[in-house]
């Protein structure tokens, strides 16, 4: 099993990254949050990383954090979740507010991920609740007053689309990512794409 990746940033896309380890190119999907928390291209990166095997062939799956690696693989544990809703599921709500989500049994909150009915949704509930208490332990402390998405297209269309808007204005894509990345960090709820661009562009502007 391949646990971690440590490498030069070659790429970075939205879905994906390219990590050069020993003169070796790695792809591995990652999603939208971690995609503006990586560094500049040309710069070292460290992923936590998860090895599908499956009939269409192997994929590695990263992750800014060991323990969000972890909850991915968890997440496959329930019937009609893959890898790619999965990392769905974390893009959208990240790990605190998918930990958060399952803990409180926010049916409304998980259905927002793209791909998950309420009957998916009642199974992450059931079957994840108090393995999440074992898996995360301490890590497992979220803050009372966290806001989760509601809309059914949730933060990573939003996401995605702020990013495409930027580099239309000229901006290099790693730099839009890290715009918004920062906004959403600052404002995590659902914000229309006008105020993510009107918020990147004040970001850019005093960067």
């Amino acid at each position: 099993m391949i646990a971690f990746l440590r490498g030069k940033l070659v790429a970075n896309q939205l879905d994906s990254c390219l990590l050069d380890v020993n003169g070796v190119g790695y792809k591995v999907y990652i999603h939208a949050r971690t995609a503006g928390a990586l560094p500049e291209i040309g710069e070292e990166a460290l992923l936590h990383t998860s090895l599908q095997v499956r009939e269409e062939g192997w994929s590695l799956y990263g992750f800014t954090k060991a323990g969000e690696r972890d909850l991915f693989e968890l997440l496959q544990t329930v019937a009609g979740i893959g890898p790619k809703g999965a990392l769905a599921c974390l893009g959208v709500l990240g790990q605190d507010g998918l930990c958060l989500a399952v803990m409180e049994e926010n049916v409304k909150a998980l259905t927002s991920v793209p791909g998950i009915g309420p009957k998916t949704a009642k199974r992450m509930v059931l079957e994840l609740k108090d393995r999440l208490k074992k898996l995360m332990g301490e890590d497992l402390a979220l803050p009372a007053n966290m806001e989760l998405p509601t809309g059914r297209e949730g933060e990573m269309e939003a996401t995605a689309d702020a990013i495409l808007a930027l580099e239309a204005l000229g901006y290099q894509p790693q730099e839009a990512r890290q715009a918004v990345a920062a906004v959403l960090t600052e404002e995590p709820g659902d914000l229309p794409i006008e105020e993510i661009l009107k918020k990147a562009l004040a970001y850019l502007a005093t960067g």
